[in-house]
């Protein structure tokens, strides 16, 4: 039953998430087996889970990480003032 919830909700969302969660599928399955079964955890398997998370990530952003700005600029306005698109009366015609 289970399958069957699981790969009809694949069916219902798109491509990239389930690419996704194709691939953390199997590092929460380790997680779990860890955490609530007491299986050990090795270095390896380490190793496998981040393979499948920089895969998911890069899945995500498509290759493309993106940008980090260490701080946000201001946007300046062009010259001449700033430019609503609006006109005001002086620009307005009769």
């Amino acid at each position: 039953m289970a399958y069957l919830c699981y790969f009809r909700g694949l069916r219902l969302v798109s491509p990239s998430t389930a690419t996704v969660v194709m691939f953390t599928v199997p590092v929460f399955g380790v997680t779990c087996s860890v955490v609530l079964l007491g299986e050990s955890f090795t270095a390896l398997q380490a190793v496998g889970a981040a393979v499948m998370l920089v895969g998911a990530l890069l899945a995500v952003t498509q290759g493309r990480l993106p940008a980090r700005s260490a701080t946000a600029r201001p946007v300046r306005a062009p010259e001449g003032g700033p430019s609503t698109g609006r006109r005001t009366r002086s620009s307005a015609r009769p």
